[in-house]
């Protein structure tokens, strides 16, 4: 007879081969809308948009990260679906994320926008983490 432990449940991956604990996260997210990110390692890689994060992020990270070996993070800002919109393409703009096309300029916006900063770091693949 064998027993489970804590840790066998962490590292338990769910039908989208995500680790259980970066699920349970995923899942807090549903129909809340915002600005989500990826990052490998302090790089950021991605900034995408929904109405749902947590149904678009398990799909967005499939689409553009399925085949990776290396460990991928993910953060995300809370907000309306209308201030996600506007907050996406200042940080497109701003921070120039490597996997972004839409909305990659030379030029720096010439506006400022305050917002509440990236969540915590919570690990997609290569591990759980906070």
């Amino acid at each position: 007879m064998t027993h489970k432990t804590q840790t066998d449940s962490i590292d338990k991956v769910d039908k989208y081969n995500f680790k259980y604990c970066f699920s349970l996260e995923v899942e807090r997210l549903k129909g809340v809308s915002g600005v989500y990110s990826f990052w490998r390692g302090s790089k950021l890689e991605y900034i995408g948009v929904s109405g749902n994060l947590g149904s678009r992020i398990k799909t967005s990270y499939k689409q553009r990260y399925e085949t990776s070996t290396s460990s991928i993070s993910m953060k995300y800002i809370p907000a309306n679906i209308s201030d996600a919109h506007i907050l996406e393409i200042y940080l497109i703009c701003t921070l120039n994320p490597k996997k972004n096309i839409t909305g990659k300029t030379k030029e720096k916006p010439t506006i400022n926008i305050n917002h509440q900063g990236w969540s915590d770091s919570w690990g997609v693949s290569g591990g759980c983490y906070r």
